[in-house]
């Protein structure tokens, strides 16, 4: 829908309509997604929400100390499970997660030319950049730096790539890649990418998804950028997501790619691997502004950590402007 310019011009039917576009009649949004969806304040949806939960006409909940979400009440009334970006409210602690797993003994060849036949990747983080490049961070064993390094470089969909530090055989490594590698695939169906391994002479990357995701969309579009990747195998998880779902809620897309870059990109290590300047470019922004966007998120998280162990919440809706 389009973009509310006056948040007079907010109805109740406008807010319901943004509920009414949703595949899942019974997902739940907060407070900043339906701001954002109608282009206007947290504090104007908020109070029209709000308006709405006392007339009954929608159903809201306090997620931990720091979230309110909101749904729509089925016509008939009948109790219905709902949910938070496929997840079960209020159980959003057994989130269900589904691993795919894809493997190739073409990408393969490059590690066995190498003698590397029992090789590990580990999948830190992807942080999308406003370019909508990745910056991925692996930690890597079984295989030597400089080979690593020779067959990463030769990848079409690398962009760049750096050496965070090797420690007793394991490589850190920060890689930027084009916005079409197979992890930005995976990014474009929600998932994340977890893992990848060189075994009996076969590459196997495994990635992360929404449990309600469309598994036969993602098969196809990853089968469809690289033909030699194929699908081997699904597992559906049950994982532990509230910490990072609720915390995700507090901060903005900014703070959270701040946060992010810091930690994986080695900005809070001794000595730092990559400098404030450093990161402010990645994200496209001047050190100013990335100093205030990390320093907004370091306050959330620890507000976030500290009301939780002390059990005396605000009460406050932090996504209200």
């Amino acid at each position: 829908m389009g973009t509310v310019t006056n948040s007079n011009r907010v109805t109740d039917e406008a807010v319901l309509a943004v509920f009414r576009q949703l595949s899942d009649p019974s997902e739940a949004l907060s407070t900043r997604e339906v701001s954002d969806a109608l282009g206007c304040s947290r504090r104007t949806a908020y109070n029209r929400l709000s308006a709405l939960a006392d007339s009954d006409t929608l159903r809201t909940k306090k997620v931990g100390d720091q979230v309110r979400i909101w749904w729509t009440i089925p016509d008939n009334d009948h109790p219905r499970t709902v949910t938070v970006d496929g997840e079960a409210i209020p159980d959003l602690t057994a989130s269900q997660t589904l691993r795919l797993s894809f493997r190739s003994t073409e990408m393969a060849e490059p590690f066995i030319e190498r003698n590397a036949h029992a090789v590990q990747i580990h999948v830190d983080e992807v942080v999308t950049l406003p370019d909508r490049t990745q910056l991925q961070y692996w930690s890597i064993s079984g295989i030597t730096l400089p080979s690593y390094l020779e067959i990463i470089e030769n990848r079409p969909t690398v962009i760049d790539v750096d050496v965070l530090g090797s420690v007793d055989g394991t490589h850190r490594i920060e890689v930027q890649s084009t916005a079409d590698s197979v992890f930005a695939t995976f990014a474009a169906h929600d998932g994340r990418p977890t893992s990848g391994r060189v075994e009996d002479g076969a590459l196997e990357i495994t990635g992360e998804f929404p449990a309600t995701v469309d598994q036969a969309a993602i098969v196809e579009a990853v089968t469809d950028a690289y033909p030699d990747l194929g699908f081997v195998s699904r597992r559906l998880l049950s994982t532990p997501e509230l910490s990072r779902t609720l915390l995700r809620e507090t901060l903005s897309d900014r703070q959270w790619t701040a946060l992010q870059l810091s930690y994986y990109a080695g900005y809070f290590d001794r000595p730092r691997k990559n400098t404030g300047g450093d990161l402010a470019d990645r994200m496209g922004i001047t050190r100013q502004t990335f100093n205030r966007h990390l320093r907004d998120a370091q306050r959330q998280v620890a507000r976030f950590i500290m009301e939780d162990l002390d059990g005396t919440g605000s009460g406050t809706v932090p996504d209200v402007e």
